[in-house]
Formats: C-alpha cells, sequence, structure tokens
C-alpha cells in the first residue's frame, strides 16, 4: 500500500522510530512529508507536504503531537478525500499536551504510542513506537576510570526534571563523571549551574551527537529524571539504555513507570530525589554483584521485548489492512463544535 506520512518534522526519538519502520517495511511504499517551511531536521527520507498529493495514497497518518503547523493542516481548510488515521507521539496527560474527543473523532482511526495515554479519559488501541533497538543490545562495556552516570536526550526543562544538577551535586560517589549527550533550550542554563557550583571537572557536556552507542559504551548507569509534566510516552532514549545492560533510574511518572517496572523485573523508578540519590549508592556499591548482573539481563530482555519494531511495523500493517475497505472521505473540521 501507499502510505503518506504527515509531520512537523522527522528528528528526535519521533523520526528514529519512523526511519527504523520504513527501512524495515519493504511490503508499503512510505513518503514522509513534513507541515514546516524549514524543518528542524530535514533529511533525505522527507520532502514539504502538498494537498495534492493526497489522492495518490491509500492513506494518510498524521504523527500527532502539540505543534502549531499540525494543528493548523487538521483545521485550517478542508481536506481532500482521504483514509485520514492519527498516531499521537504525546501522553496526552498535561497542558498544553492535551488529547481531547473532537481531535481523535476527527481521524477514521486514532492510536497511542502508549497505553499511559488512556489515563486522559478517553480510551484507544495503542502501537508502541519503536526504534531498531538491535544494534544497543549487542553493545559491549570499555573499560574506564571512574563511575561515569550518563545522561541522553533533550535538554530542556520541559522534559528534563530542572532539579537534574541538585541530584548530581549530592552524589558522593569516589570518581563520579557525570556525562550529558544533547542538547535543547536550557544546555546553557545547565553547564551555568555546574559552574557556579564548583562541579566542572565532574561534568562532561558533548551536545547533539550522532551516534550515541560510543557514550553507552562508557556509562556505568543512566540517570534519567524527567520533568513531572512532561509529554513523552515510548522514550527511545530509555529503550537503548536498556537494550545496553544499564541500570536505569529515574522518577515514577507514568512513561517511566511503564517501561522500568512493569511487572517489576527492569528498572529503579523512584518517588523523589532522596529516593534516587540512595538508589545510585546502591547500585555503584553492588554494581559486579550477581543480583545485579541478574538485574542487568532482565532490563535488556525487557527492551528486546518492548522496543520491537518489527511488533510496530505489524501492528501498523493490520491497521491498513482493516481499514483498507473504508471509502475514502473529505473532512472539513467545524470550529462551531
Amino acid at each position: 500500500m501507499n502510505i503518506l506520512h504527515v509531520s512537523t518534522h522527522y528528528g528526535g526519538g519521533v523520526g528514529t522510530v519512523i526511519r527504523a519502520w520504513i527501512n524495515l517495511d519493504k511490503n508499503n511504499n512510505h513518503v514522509l512529508t513534513y507541515l514546516n517551511d524549514i524543518p528542524e531536521n530535514k533529511n533525505d527520507y522527507s520532502q514539504i507536504f502538498d494537498a495534492r498529493m493526497i489522492p495518490d495514497y491509500d492513506f494518510v497518518l498524521c504523527h500527532v503531537w502539540n505543534h502549531p503547523a499540525m494543528f493548523e493542516f487538521l483545521t485550517a481548510k478542508e481536506i481532500p478525500s482521504c483514509r485520514l488515521l492519527g498516531w499521537s507521539h504525546m501522553s496526552g496527560l498535561h497542558p498544553p499536551y492535551l488529547l481531547f474527543d473532537k481531535l481523535i473523532n476527527f481521524f477514521d482511526a486514532f492510536y497511542y504510542t502508549s497505553p499511559i495515554s488512556n489515563a486522559c479519559g478517553i480510551e484507544r488501541e495503542y502501537i508502541w513506537s519503536s526504534c531498531d533497538i538491535e544494534p544497543f543490545l549487542k553493545i559491549k562495556k570499555k573499560k574506564h576510570k571512574g563511575f561515569n552516570i550518563g545522561y541522553v536526550g533533550t535538554v530542556d526543562f520541559c522534559k528534563m526534571y530542572p532539579g537534574f544538577i541538585n541530584i548530581c551535586e549530592q552524589i558522593n560517589i569516589p570518581d563520579v563523571k557525570f556525562i550529558v549527550v544533547g542538547e535543547g533550550s536550557d544546555l546553557d542554563n545547565l553547564k551555568g549551574q555546574v559552574k557556579a557550583r564548583g562541579l566542572s571537572n565532574k561534568f562532561q557536556f558533548t551536545g547533539l551527537v550522532k551516534d550515541i552507542k560510543q557514550y553507552l559504551e562508557q556509562f556505568d548507569m543512566f540517570l534519567y529524571p524527567l520533568a513531572r509534566t512532561h509529554f513523552g510516552t515510548c522514550e527511545q532514549v530509555l529503550g537503548e539504555a536498556m537494550a545496553a545492560g544499564l541500570p536505569c533510574v529515574a522518577f515514577d511518572n507514568p512513561a517511566e513507570s511503564f517501561i522500568l517496572s512493569e511487572n517489576n523485573i527492569a528498572g529503579f523508578v523512584r518517588r523523589n530525589e532522596k529516593e534516587i540519590i540512595a538508589t545510585i549508592k546502591i547500585i555503584y556499591n553492588n554494581i559486579n554483584t550477581g543480583t545485579m548482573q541478574q538485574l542487568i539481563r532482565n532490563i535488556r530482555r525487557r527492551a528486546q521485548v518492548l522496543y520491537s519494531v518489527e511488533t510496530t511495523a505489524r501492528q501498523w500493517n493490520n491497521v491498513f489492512d482493516k481499514f483498507y475497505s473504508i471509502d475514502k472521505k473529505m473532512r472539513l473540521w467545524k470550529r462551531d463544535q
């Protein structure tokens, strides 16, 4: 089938997932289009969206999160006749990243990326979004001095826990080093806090990197405290860290709790800074014990099962088969409803 993807960009975790999916799926033709005139991440996979393309495709799949360009596309004018599908890449649990009936019902079918979104009060099926986890399952640790605690992801306090440096400052471990991989609007803020507190010798900021495997090889554990109201769902970098065999510590937010503590087998989710700091000390003291090594094996198995791009592709093929028989239709967002 011919699938027209519509998104505001294909960077970050969303882009990683979609590229892994279309690279795997040889049964369908996927074309990626972006709604921004100047995309945040342009690559060879994508092109500017043009509504005149729609009739040529069996499905139009919108990758939905709270971005003005997406809502402009959905609400500004009549959408030509199509089978319109939606896939939410936001949890929908906190403003301004909310899910609501009128949005969901605008599509022929609308899917979440995680079951945590059902807590918004509108129940829907979910299709877990996954990158290709296999390269991360093959990662082997590199020898290094000291104890490396790593963070990978957005350095922006709408996603990252604003008290990240507070946690790090209270971790009293010999030769500890904090490696922060990523960029964002609060990167300079974070660097300023580190300098002001005299912690510069304990921190390394890499900025944006193309391949994080070289850093995961050097981490002894993964520290991933996120803001309490963050909008994420499947957290690809967390899955990659799990696949690399790293003990992972996070707050007990809905997304991280589902990923790390489902059936209590995979990781450490904690209620507050104090509990996170105590847990890190326990990991440091037990990193080479049989109990911790068993936990690491459990972590990797959880990642292998949960982050399966093959499952993602299979579930979407089931959706395409299910809805191919429905008629295409035009639609117009009615502002008075």
